[in-house]
């Protein structure tokens, strides 16, 4: 993944599907619902058949 892409892998507890609340990634500082997988890329197509 050298094109700038990100992978974020988080553990869930318990089983139950684990999200969190950040404002990090809004123009306007209003809460966003993040997910244990995020894909992070410049070029989506690219990702995809590396995946």
């Amino acid at each position: 993944m050298d094109r700038g892409q990100w992978l974020f892998l988080l553990p869930c507890r318990d089983g139950h599907p684990l999200h969190f609340m950040t404002t990090g990634w809004t123009d306007d500082g209003s809460p966003f619902e993040m997910f244990p997988i995020c894909f992070e890329t410049d070029d989506i197509h690219t990702m995809y058949d590396s995946l």
